[in-house]
């Protein structure tokens, strides 16, 4: 797919990944409180096509290492999501707490669909992509 191989991470570069959110969320206790604020920001666009019946497939975390970025990684990861969820006939949603990654997604074929309030500065975005079927 696109000449990206996919491989398995090793036991320590998810223990990495895993440091790099925790340290990112302000710890574990800051990890807490983001999770206790996405419970109360409202419904999510999932919940809109879970209501609706329309099947979909949510990339849950997307991560360029940062030595990979600004190489065009992101994009073709996109592009084998997409590949993917057009095969299944699948819309690709996803979320993101990250106001200036919005357009990125965006200019890679993502729309913007709702904005979720966190409370203390801290928004969510849904993002969303229809099936190509639809």
């Amino acid at each position: 797919m696109n000449g990206i191989k996919v491989t398995n991470l090793s036991e320590n570069e998810i223990e990495q990944i895993c440091r790099e959110i925790v340290k990112n969320l302000g710890g574990l206790r800051g990890g807490i409180q983001f999770l206790k604020r996405i419970a109360k920001g409202g419904t999510t666009y999932e919940d809109t096509l879970k209501k609706k019946k329309i099947p979909y497939m949510n990339l849950a975390m997307l991560v360029v290492r940062k030595e990979y970025q600004g190489q065009g990684y992101m994009r073709q990861l996109m592009e084998m999501v997409y590949e993917i969820a057009d095969e299944k006939n699948l819309a690709v949603i996803l979320d993101t707490d990250a106001e200036d990654k919005v357009e990125r997604y965006e200019h890679l074929g993502m729309e913007l669909v709702k904005t979720r309030d966190l409370g203390e500065g801290v928004f969510l975005y849904d993002l969303y992509r229809a099936s190509s079927f639809l």
